[in-house]
């Protein structure tokens, strides 16, 4: 079973979802050391709100599916400044973030949470394959 990560506060909220950090420009990694953006889906969740359980359970079943896809879950009662700041209105809601940026959002709808977990995919497995082609490139 694949686990999701839980985020218990605001900045470890910020931790999982911060861009990566930026080379000193004095360093210049090979591709192959590039490390990949940071790609996950954080769902938006209250403990006393039954749709989140109900899509919860759906999320970890996409979770096994998708196994490339960082899944994040994210308590609005614990982490109210991020709730803020990320603008969420209504749970359960899931947010795709890249390099700390949102993507995507979508609410409870699990066609479109479906839709979101293979969006994620296709990023990462697009990175992959950049970072392959190029590091082959160079030989």
């Amino acid at each position: 079973m694949v686990a999701i990560r839980s985020v218990a506060s605001d900045s470890d909220f910020d931790a999982v979802v911060a861009p990566p950090p930026i080379p000193s420009p004095l360093h210049r990694p090979s591709v192959s050391a590039r490390p990949p953006p940071s790609i996950c889906i954080v769902q938006f969740f209250a403990t006393w709100c039954q749709p989140c359980v109900r899509t919860h359970l759906v999320l970890q079943q996409l979770a096994e599916q998708f196994q490339t896809v960082p899944v994040v879950k994210a308590d609005i009662d614990r982490v109210p400044k991020t709730v803020d700041r990320v603008g969420v209105g209504e749970v359960p809601c899931f947010v795709l973030f890249e390099a700390g940026r949102e993507v995507r959002r979508v609410g409870g709808d699990v066609t479109q949470l479906v839709a979101m977990m293979e969006d994620a995919s296709r990023r990462i497995h697009l990175f992959q394959e950049t970072s392959i082609a190029t590091t082959l490139s160079r030989l």
